[in-house]
């Protein structure tokens, strides 16, 4: 399941045709493979831990923070650089 911009959520479910391996060995390895991965492992009646472990991925959305760039002292350097090729321009075509 993936929400725009969310987190995903991935499940493992083991089926075979027939019993080839016991049901212990196949669960034991996908709680491996969950853990392994950073997942939980929950059982039939255990949602909360499920939901808990959804919500504990879930980043806290960051707060939009106010940015002025246009107050920055670096804006002066192009200003006054225009500022003198206008003025240059201007005396070189003979206006004052």
């Amino acid at each position: 399941m993936t929400v725009e911009g969310g987190p995903t959520a991935v499940g493992g479910v083991a089926v075979t045709a027939g019993a080839t391996r016991s049901v212990s060995a196949v669960r034991s390895k996908l709680e491996r493979s969950a853990l392994r991965t950073g997942g939980v492992v929950a059982f039939a009646g255990d949602e909360r831990r499920v939901a808990a472990a959804l919500i504990a991925g879930v980043p806290e959305r960051a707060r939009p923070a106010p940015v002025h760039p246009m107050r920055s002292p670096w804006w002066m350097f192009p200003f006054v650089t225009c500022l003198a090729m206008e003025w240059w321009l201007r005396r070189r075509s003979g206006l004052r």
